[in-house]
């Protein structure tokens, strides 16, 4: 856990560090997230007051290819002014004269005209029908090289003067150039109005799609606002705006009495508000021909633009590929009106920091506790959820988040977090091979190497069933054998199929002290069962050590006899030791009683005696015999001990002496002892134990000695 919450930490710097130097390919990537929530949120209502006057391919049919002469588009302003418009905005440039103008016609060809009157000038006429609208002429400024010929008198004529602080810097675009209107069509001549200008520039990001749009730009001095702005502006009929500023840094303009915000270049981050057509459009030729409800018409900001494709000005935005330009600016004043705008500030950073880090340790603690499925689920649904966050900041609250980094952040906490694991899990099988290949059976290996995660080397409270055998008058024996080399030729003859035995019964060999063997079951890994496992596996080495003995007498003159003992009980299980020096083993209370149940093996007359404990989880049937209830050394508890005699049913004549037996006992509990003696030795006589000449000392040494308080329990005194 600790190597994991180290890994997060590393992950969240690295993406913390390129959060702060981010390459244009990820900017670009997390524009490309941001079109996608545009894409998923869908299409939102417009507040109803931004329409479109469409040069559409049925206005170009019925009214002529484009360009227009100056007359028909001055017959459009007057007709929409007539029907009510509030204010109107041409997305377009009147850069060049009519042709069409009888007064461009004679002074080209250089007529002399002297007895008609002064000719028309389309441009004139244009120019007093914008001054008498409430119109607001487009223009363009040109960032990439100079236009010589363009002087400061050719300049725009804005109505909203721009107030600015001059001691606080900004980063606002500074044009090279500039495609302004005829100075014909910016000052009228007949009207005491003189239009007002906004330039219409839509510039892209640099994968082409248009997302921010500048609202103002600075040349010599002097702040230019754009269409979209200065309609507003109109809208409002204030004739100037102040810039914002927050914490020393220019952050917004603010219109009347609504605050605008931008980027430190003015840029505006347009909340579009659905694809293509999502606006009102009318078309330019029934407005010229007086074909629409004035109640479309009357009290709206109207935008004459186009969307021909064969015009030209089809843009690219977040939820459409081919966007007529001129909707663009719709989108921007809506975003006024509405005051719904997607706010970038200086202040965010910290969140999305915050975000960025939570994120990647939450991840990274997941991928570290929980198993490689449910962690994977676990990580989309996170991704599902950071999403939906950044989603809910973002049209709820009008705050931009960065979307990328914090999903940079998972995709790379998750991979270092599988790495990782791959790494750890390497590790954990050599481990497992180095710890457990002489202790268990290989396909018991096998099985942990297969799920290493089921493996917990820490330590661990865990119910084991514990077995503990030795063999009897071991010194005898080496007396006899006369050689440590002998000895030990005979120790392992004994030893291999004892611990074959244990673990084909997928038990645990713990360790060898001397001539006798500790083993446990139902760890490292679980095993249903244990104690039917351990019971079985003692039963079997009895048997086998029967024939075993056979050949141990041919080969050295001696056989072996053992006790065996078994307990179950919740033991401390893991690895332990010191440092450089540990083995995976068990200890506790039960431990010690499953060794003190192995030494009263020789008291008893008996080979296998397990405990209450170990009896109580058995489910296999065998021969068993209640032996007593005991009080060993060192424990206050006492515990009922039984004697297994065999797997299965008794046969008719070992099931009577079994009844027989435990008619004894039960008298002996119950302190009636001259009954007990008269059962104890009538089965002394029918079948000689050594269970029963104890039983017989005992009733004999009460009667005589009559106990007070008796409650059946013998303490021993000695291990």
């Amino acid at each position: 856990m600790l190597t994991q919450t180290l890994a997060s930490l590393l992950t969240a710097i690295a993406v913390i560090l390129l959060y702060y130097n981010v390459p244009q390919s990820l900017q670009d990537l997390d524009n490309r997230l941001r079109d996608f929530m545009f894409e998923h949120r869908g299409a939102i209502p417009t507040t109803g007051k931004v329409i479109i006057a469409d040069i559409d391919e049925k206005s170009l049919k019925e009214l002529g290819q484009w360009p227009w002469g100056r007359k028909t588009i001055a017959q459009v302003i007057q007709n929409l002014h007539d029907a009510g418009a509030k204010v109107i905005g041409l997305d377009m440039v009147f850069a060049e004269p009519d042709k069409r103008s009888d007064a461009y016609i004679i002074q080209e060809r250089q007529w002399s005209v002297t007895n008609i009157d002064e000719p028309e000038d389309y441009d004139v006429i244009l120019g007093n029908v914008v001054g008498a609208t409430h119109t607001v002429l487009g223009y363009t400024w040109n960032f990439a090289e100079t236009t010589p010929h363009v002087t400061s008198d050719n300049y725009p004529f804005p109505k909203t003067t721009i107030n600015y602080n001059s001691q606080i810097p900004d980063r606002i675009m500074e044009p090279l150039g500039l495609t302004p209107n005829l100075s014909k069509i910016q000052v009228a001549r007949d009207t005491d109005e003189s239009p007002s200008e906004g330039f219409f520039n839509n510039m892209s990001d640099s994968d082409g799609i248009i997302r921010r749009v500048p609202l103002l730009v600075k040349k010599e001095g002097y702040y230019y606002p754009s269409l979209a702005l200065e309609m507003f502006a109109r809208y409002h009929d204030v004739e100037s705006a102040d810039l914002l500023y927050f914490d020393g840094e220019f952050v917004g303009v603010k219109v009347a009495s609504t605050e605008i915000p931008t980027d430190n270049a003015a840029r505006f981050l347009v909340n579009f508000r659905g694809k293509a057509k999502t606006f009102e459009y009318l078309s330019a030729s029934d407005i010229y021909n007086n074909r629409i409800d004035r109640a479309k018409i009357e009290g709206k900001l109207v935008l004459l633009g186009t969307s021909a494709i064969g015009l030209l000005d089809i843009r690219a935005m977040p939820m459409d590929t081919e966007y007529p330009g001129v909707e663009v600016h719709a989108n921007i004043i809506d975003n006024m009106l509405a005051g719904d705008f997607l706010v970038i500030t200086s202040s965010t950073q910290g969140q999305e920091l915050l975000s960025i880090f939570a994120v990647i340790m939450l991840v990274g603690i997941i991928m570290a506790l929980l198993p490689p499925a449910w962690a994977m689920a676990s990580v989309f649904v996170i991704s599902y959820a950071m999403f939906e966050y950044l989603y809910y900041f973002l049209f709820s609250q009008g705050t931009v988040l960065n979307i990328l980094f914090p999903f940079v952040g998972i995709f790379l906490i998750t991979v270092v977090s599988l790495l990782l694991s791959y790494i750890m899990e390497g590790k954990t099988k050599e481990l497992i091979k180095a710890k457990f290949a002489q202790k268990v059976s290989p396909d018991v290996v096998e099985e942990l190497l297969k799920d290493p995660d089921s493996v917990n080397f820490a330590a661990m409270d865990k119910e084991v069933t514990i077995f503990f055998s030795d063999v009897r008058s071991f010194t005898t024996i080496s007396e006899k054998l006369g050689s440590a080399e002998r000895l030990i030729q005979l120790m392992n003859d004994y030893m291999t199929p004892m611990v074959e035995i244990i673990m084909q019964e997928r038990g645990t060999i713990d360790k060898f002290i001397g001539d006798a063997i500790m083993a446990y079951w139902n760890a490292p890994r679980d095993l249903k069962g244990h104690q039917d496992h351990a019971v079985r596996a003692s039963l079997r080495q009895l048997k086998a050590l029967d024939g075993l003995n056979k050949e141990l007498v041919a080969k050295y003159g001696v056989d072996i006899h053992i006790g065996i003992g078994l307990n179950t009980g919740i033991a401390v299980v893991g690895e332990m030791g010191s440092r450089g020096r540990s083995d995976y083993t068990i200890i506790g209370d039960p431990v010690n009683l499953g060794s003190r149940l192995e030494g009263l093996c020789k008291p008893y007359g008996v080979t296998l005696i397990i405990s209450e404990f170990t009896k109580a989880g058995l489910v296999d049937e065998y021969v068993i015999r209640e032996l007593d209830l005991v009080r060993v050394k060192g424990k206050e508890l006492p515990v009922a001990i039984y004697e297994v005699l065999d797997f299965g049913k008794p046969d008719e004549r070992m099931a009577s002496l079994l009844q027989r037996y435990d008619d004894g006992l039960h008298l002996y509990k119950e302190a009636r002892f001259a009954e007990a003696l008269e059962i104890f030795t009538a089965l002394e006589a029918e079948d000689h134990r050594k269970i029963h000449a104890l039983y017989i000392e005992r009733c004999q040494h009460f009667i005589e000695n009559p106990p007070v308080d008796f409650d059946g329990v013998f303490t021993f005194t000695t291990k």
